[in-house]
């Protein structure tokens, strides 16, 4: 399985913030929004991250409930049809959240800024 270390901090300005980002990168930032279902799953967490109608990823991943740095372990599978979501009665959803974000890259070493425009849909 692929692995990260997953860091979450709370700043006061991403448009502040987005240049100095910009100028570690080697290229972007670009914006990316994105719509995630999130699914109840026993070994681990499962979300469906959709970025259009026919662009999407079904993500599984193993990370501890821990303040602070996190080590994730995920393996990502494609789709270009998203909307096929996995059947309810196997994978009760959890929750939704609709985010949008500026990202550098989709590399190690890469980071994604979220705007406060991330927002609970549902919850169990």
């Amino acid at each position: 399985m692929a692995r990260n270390v997953e860091i979450k901090a709370r700043i006061e300005s991403v448009e502040a913030l987005t240049p100095r980002a910009a100028a570690l990168a080697d290229h972007g930032p670009i914006a990316i929004v994105q719509d995630d279902t999130f699914f109840a799953c026993p070994n681990g967490r499962l979300k469906l991250r959709t970025f259009s109608a026919t662009d999407g990823q079904l993500i599984f991943y193993r990370r501890p409930d821990q303040a602070g740095p996190k080590e994730s372990f995920f393996l990502i599978s494609p789709t270009s049809s998203p909307s096929s979501k996995p059947s309810p009665a196997k994978w009760p959803r959890r929750s939704r959240a609709r985010h949008a974000c500026l990202s550098e890259s989709h590399r190690p070493g890469s980071f994604a800024l979220k705007k406060a425009t991330t927002a609970v849909l549902s919850s169990r």
